[in-house]
């Protein structure tokens, strides 16, 4: 089988996409290093719709994975959420281990339900790509031989509050910046001022006092 993949403007490639909407079926791709085989590269498909709007919850939302009951049998979604996989029904299914990474993760993280990308260890934070090799999504486990993964519109919350915290940061360290280098100049002033009394003051001090003759 010969895959060809119209690559367009290479420049393009790795960047987040700006519709992260997948089709039943639609063929994705990543680059992994399952047990340290570096550069592993698998074409897969997501087994579920995906939408380009998909919603991302509230920081404060108190709902976690650990406690969540799945009501993806009787409600069809319009695309997979976290808690659908990672539910308290199903963490029985998983080691402890993952169940101490995921049961405090939020249920409503819209995710992409995948087939065929190999998830191993070494491959959890692998990026996800779709045909045009625009980030869709990131490797995070495998639950009931289906590989999960976050969806583009999580990255693109996550980095845009990370870039809101660094602007923040910096905005800070050019303010502390300013006031020493404020402060550096007000000494220096003063220390001129000084220099200039101290230069100009009358021979014999301020307390000389002139005696007269007779």
């Amino acid at each position: 089988m010969v895959i060809q993949v119209d690559l367009g403007d290479v420049s393009e490639i790795g960047k987040l996409a700006c519709d992260g909407s997948l089709a039943n079926g639609e063929m994705i791709m990543c680059v992994s290093h399952p047990h340290n085989l570096v550069g592993s590269f698998y074409v897969g498909h997501a087994v579920y719709q995906c939408v380009n709007d998909a919603t991302v919850p509230l920081r404060d939302d108190p709902s976690t994975c650990g406690g969540y009951v799945s009501t993806a049998l009787t409600n069809t979604p319009q695309y997979r959420q976290l808690g659908h996989v990672c539910n308290k029904k199903n963490f029985r299914c998983f080691d402890q281990e993952d169940i101490c990474k995921f049961e405090e993760l939020n249920p409503l993280l819209p995710i992409i339900q995948c087939n065929r990308l190999n998830f191993r260890e070494g491959c959890s934070g692998s990026p996800v790509f779709n045909t045009k090799g625009e980030i869709v999504g990131m490797l995070i486990c495998e639950v009931n031989s289906c590989d999960i993964a976050l969806h583009v519109t999580v990255l693109k919350e996550f980095l845009s509050e990370a870039l809101v915290k660094m602007n923040v940061s910096q905005e800070g360290k050019e303010g502390r910046r300013e006031h020493e280098l404020h402060s550096m100049r007000r000494n220096k002033k003063g220390k001129k001022s000084n220099n200039t009394a101290t230069a100009t003051e009358p021979e014999g001090g301020a307390n000389h006092k002139a005696v007269a003759t007779t």
